[in-house]
């Protein structure tokens, strides 16, 4: 995730003040004012309320894109990322039975679907042809509705350097003639035809991500209705462009994956990556939002935006949340799902509603527009909501099977030393600066704030004179953001540096701290030890050749940093982390930590500090009392 790019959210005051966090998820309301005079209609009489998702009974690898597909009243899934081997898509039918749709193989990237539904507004588009990106920069394919004919280039758009990582629309609303609205990497907005004639709108010069036209009634829409909205996810902002290229910028504090618009009388479906799952609510949870904006987040929030006329502002309401949203979709698909085998936890009882005046100081109520068909904007006035609450999550169940968790406390006589003249260290701090990473935890810090201050206070117990340490960046790369070096204050100031992509390539990190390692000379008195902080499962990984998981590409690259001799320590921050994988990846089941706030992270890593230098005798959590509690994590009992 990217350099400036916004968190999930922004600390409230009642964040600061040590309020509670959990009043951030219910329902806000983001002060951002359209153009063009007061409001035109009465208020809605109710927010969104939550919805509670199921698990499609159909297991898949790696899935990406999802749409809906009418001949077949199923959905159409793209899977096997990254590679697209051996096929590209599979089709779910209603009865959960899965099959693979067209013999297409070997589109790389994430492969985003945009499917023709039975509209007033075809356009000479035929239902349930599909049409994705292939991973070339600027390719559309285009697939007939058995998944028999297939074009694999049928459109290549002039002059885009971009990939079609983001989404394909056919606009159904009719605002745009019914055209296939395409968005890019680089920030390429365009219309396409049936016949393939292409019109480059916009030029917006980001990665773009999640797509829709907007139906043209502004006392339903406000200021997006009749424009193309897209989303704009590392630099947390939202996109409304009109035909002539006009665009205006918002920033409702969200970190947009993608968008749909719900229709009446139909199911959501959507990617949830790092569960490898489907997961759907269907229409009856609907009834309540239907018109509604629904925005996905990749750190797995879901949202509902609706226009407020009164107030002339975005009402926001947390729908639900899942490990990592790729794509989301509606359809008129009653798709089988998994019966629960455990009893759902119970949301929490709602709280108060919490609200955001409009008419504050601080925001910039009216955004300003600026006509750009072809190039990229200069300069957009953005509305800036300050202290907008940041999302957390609102205890939705889900109903997957997942281990029971509980936390082990012991009690323990500690009689050991550490020789006064201890050893040197060689650490390599791998760092996961994923998205998700700008999450808040369960005590209201953003996560990579709290890794900040951890790590900084874990330099700070190293040796200068003796100690030397690196810093390892790692999401959809990895980078050694600064070399081993005994200036500690170099590495502290490249923490504040680290920008932030997609992804978690656990193996791409590991792989650069044995990069970090190499070339250092061995000796007995100085120890190589890495420590790994990753929030979530790994993802993008790919599959061994031949065939196998992300995880064992995973433990390969972990086993290749072991075989150098270096101590691993892995810690996992957060909820939604796999404990067995993370214990296989550290030297020792007793090496890896999970940290479920900012404070058990700091602890962990104090720990961490004193086991290091004296190699291997010192165990981590041992004090100079002879007998202390330790808390040991959560790990899963099987």
């Amino acid at each position: 995730m990217d350099a400036g790019r916004t968190a999930n959210g922004f600390p409230t005051d009642a964040q600061a003040a040590g309020g509670i966090a959990l009043l951030l998820a219910l329902v806000l309301i983001v002060g951002i004012r359209a153009s063009g005079g007061p409001a035109l209609a009465a208020p809605l009489a109710q927010t969104a309320r939550p919805i509670q998702l199921l698990t499609v009974a159909t297991n898949f690898n790696n899935p990406i894109g999802i749409d809906h597909h009418a001949p077949s009243q199923g959905v159409v899934v793209s899977v096997n990322y990254p590679d697209g081997r051996p096929r590209n898509f599979e089709l779910v039918l209603p009865t959960g039975r899965h099959q693979r749709f067209s013999n297409l193989n070997g589109f790389s990237e994430e492969v985003k679907i945009g499917s023709i539904w039975e509209s007033d507004c075809q356009a000479g588009f035929t239902p349930g042809e599909l049409f994705t990106g292939t991973g070339d920069p600027g390719v559309i394919a285009r697939i007939s509705p058995d998944g028999a004919k297939v074009q694999r280039a049928w459109v290549r758009l002039r002059g885009e350097s971009g990939l079609l990582r983001g989404s394909l629309f056919q606009d159904r609303y009719c605002v745009f003639g019914g055209d296939l609205i395409v968005v890019t990497t680089t920030g390429g907005v365009w219309r396409v035809r049936n016949d393939g004639t292409q019109t480059r709108v916009a030029n917006l010069g980001a990665h773009l991500e999640g797509l829709t036209t907007v139906p043209d009634d502004v006392d339903r829409y406000g200021p997006w209705a009749g424009k193309i909205l897209v989303g704009a996810e590392e630099q947390g902002r939202m996109y409304a462009i009109a035909a002539d290229g006009t665009m205006t910028s918002y920033a409702l504090g969200l970190t947009v994956e993608d968008l749909d618009i719900v229709p009446p009388d139909a199911s959501f479906y959507g990617v949830d990556f790092q569960g490898r799952r489907i997961v759907t609510a269907g229409p009856e949870q609907w009834t309540d939002k239907v018109g509604d904006m629904v925005i996905a987040e990749e750190n797995g929030q879901l949202w509902d935006a609706r226009w407020d006329t009164a107030s002339s502002a975005f009402i926001l309401a947390h729908l639900a949340r899942v490990a990592q949203w790729e794509h989301v979709t509606f359809s008129t698909a009653r798709i089988i799902t998994r019966p629960p085998t455990r009893t759902p936890v119970p949301s929490a009882t709602p709280l108060p509603t919490a609200t955001i005046p409009t008419a504050t100081p601080t925001q910039t109520l009216t955004p300003t527009t600026t006509p750009s068909p072809t190039a990229s904007p200069t300069t957009t006035t953005t509305p800036t909501v300050t202290d907008s609450p940041t999302a957390t999550d609102t205890g939705t169940p889900t109903l997957t099977p997942t281990p029971s968790v509980y936390r082990i406390y012991l009690s323990i006589l500690i009689d050991e030393r550490c020789v006064a003249d201890r050893k040197r260290v060689d650490v390599i701090l791998v760092v996961d600066t994923s998205t998700s990473m700008l999450a808040s935890t369960r005590d209201g810090v953003r996560k990579i704030d709290a890794a900040r201050v951890a790590i900084a206070a874990f330099l700070a117990q190293l040796d200068p004179a003796k100690d030397r340490a690196a810093l390892v960046a790692f999401d959809n790369g990895a980078v050694i953001a600064a070399p081993l070096t005994g200036d500690l204050g170099a590495v502290t100031a490249a923490l504040g540096a680290m920008a932030h992509h997609e992804g978690t390539r656990l193996d791409l990190g590991l792989d650069a701290a044995r990069q970090a390692l190499a070339g250092q000379a061995s000796s007995p008195d100085r120890i190589p030890a890495v420590i790994l902080l990753t929030d979530g499962r790994p993802n993008r990984v790919p599959t061994p050749q031949g065939g196998g998981r992300q995880e064992d590409t995973v433990l390969a690259a972990a086993a290749a940093l072991k075989a150098t001799g270096a101590r691993v320590f892995t810690i996992g921050f957060g909820d939604d982390l796999d404990a067995a994988l993370l214990s296989e990846m550290a030297t020792r089941p007793s090496d890896a930590f999970i940290a479920p706030d900012a404070a058990a992270l700091a602890r962990i890593y104090g720990a961490i500090a004193e086991a290091i230098p004296c190699g291997g005798v010192h165990w981590p959590g041992s004090s100079s009392l002879p007998v202390r509690s330790v808390d040991l994590g959560i790990y899963p009992v099987k």
